[in-house]
């Protein structure tokens, strides 16, 4: 009886083992013969893949290429069909019997396009044969093929085992006629998009070197680049309009906000807001969008305050103000009644660099003989805090301004360096 039950388990052990090793030889119980690869003008390429197997071998583990895969045939030599099972790129193909096996199937993975450029990348081991879509030009070959054929269906090219590139276009691509219509619809767009106010200045750079390119007569190059420049300012115009949308939106929700005297957390908003505001304008439409977002989210955080603390709050506030401010002039006034007039135009034409909306805010501090509030600047030149602060800053560093803080209010005034003086 124990004798018995000792066979069985050795019985069992080599069946585990014979399953195993079986399982095992048929990752690489293969050789690939040929490949042969017919590309189409919407990018699919259909893969006919033929295989040496060992008939004793029950199954073999093929490696495909892509992620999708449509129509997979597999037959052996006799053109009889076999089975099989698919999981992710690994087909398993019982082969039991066989000798040779022929793998078809259809994948859009292996092709790229931009612009009017097509590209195929496929990493072979063995010979392979392209046929390209009839109206195909070729632009770049890598490696050099081993043969190529001009025929009634296409271009067929023998290409040897490597890591195969090869980059077309199709059609009536390339020539004058059909890039100059294609640079004049690029052009057209941009300056409808300009007229917007939409900063497209990476469509305005490849639409110059596609203007360059068709001046030296390399026309395909000058339809890619024209191309490419009619997909870069329709996404830059879908990034502006979304940006757009979300600003609107933020603004709405912050009105709302208001309205509501849900005020806590919404300074944080109209910041944010601010800042998608400022990135809207020099074309960081993403980093606007982005921003818009954080003020949408922070109006809707925002709570209505506790009215007996915001009271006591306020009241401190003012006391504190009227105090710093009482403060700040009994220590200025001997400096003021000996201060004289300022000289604008002596400020103007030692900063030639300042922008208009600059000068103006410089000439209605210097009118203001004790200064103003920041908020008071912002209010005036109905101004973003944010852009108003960025001003202020320049100014100073720029030695134009000086600033101070009175309580929680920021006070601007002209600096001394342009302050003349009575001789008493």
């Amino acid at each position: 009886m124990a004798r018995a039950k000792i066979l069985t388990c050795i019985s069992i052990c080599i069946v585990l083992a014979l399953v195993n090793s079986t399982y095992v030889w048929g990752e690489d119980a293969y050789t690939p013969l040929d490949m042969r690869v017919q590309l189409y003008q919407d990018g699919v390429v259909e893969i006919e893949y033929t295989l040496e197997v060992d008939p004793q071998e029950p199954r073999v583990n093929v490696t495909l290429y892509g992620q999708n895969y449509w129509d997979l045939i597999i037959l052996d030599e006799y053109g009889l069909p076999l089975e099989y099972s698919i999981k992710t790129a690994n087909l398993m193909i019982d082969t039991l019997g066989a000798y040779e096996v022929v793998v078809t199937y259809s994948t859009p993975d292996l092709t790229n396009k931009t612009a009017s450029t097509w590209s195929l990348s496929l990493n072979s081991s063995v010979e392979t044969i392209i046929l390209l879509p009839e109206d195909a030009i070729i632009l770049g070959l890598e490696p050099a093929p081993s043969t190529l054929a001009m025929t009634s269906i296409g271009i067929i090219l023998t290409m040897p085992p490597s890591n195969l590139r090869i980059t077309y276009t199709l059609g009536a691509s390339g020539t004058k006629d059909t890039t100059l219509a294609k640079i004049n619809e690029a052009e057209q767009l941009i300056q409808e998009i300009n007229e917007r106010h939409i900063n497209v200045t990476e469509a305005e750079i490849l639409l110059d070197s596609s203007q360059q390119a068709y001046s030296e007569e390399n026309y395909i190059q000058a339809q890619d680049y024209a191309e490419q420049a009619i997909e870069k300012a329709q996404y830059t115009q879908t990034l502006a309009n979304n940006a757009s949308e979300k600003i609107n939106e933020a603004d709405n929700f912050i009105s709302l906000a208001e309205e509501s005297g849900r005020t806590t957390q919404l300074e944080e908003a109209k910041a944010s807001l601010d800042e998608a505001r400022i990135a809207y304008k020099h074309g960081n439409y993403e980093v606007a969008s982005a921003r818009a977002v954080e003020a949408i989210e922070s109006a809707n955080l925002s709570k209505t305050p506790d009215r007996n603390n915001i009271s006591l709050y306020a009241v401190s506030l003012i006391g504190l103000s009227i105090i710093g401010f009482l403060i700040y002039r009994y220590l200025n006034f001997d400096q003021r009644e000996v201060i004289s007039e300022i000289n604008l135009e002596h400020i103007f034409d030692e900063n030639p660099q300042l922008r208009q909306d600059e000068r103006e805010v410089v000439e209605l501090i210097a009118n203001s003989p004790e200064g103003l509030f920041a908020s008071e600047i912002r209010d005036r030149f109905d101004l973003p805090r944010s852009t108003a602060w960025r001003m202020i800053n320049r100014l100073e560093e720029a030695e134009i301004l000086k600033t101070s803080m009175i309580g929680r209010e920021t006070h601007v005034e002209i600096s001394n360096k342009y302050r003349g003086k009575h001789d008493d």
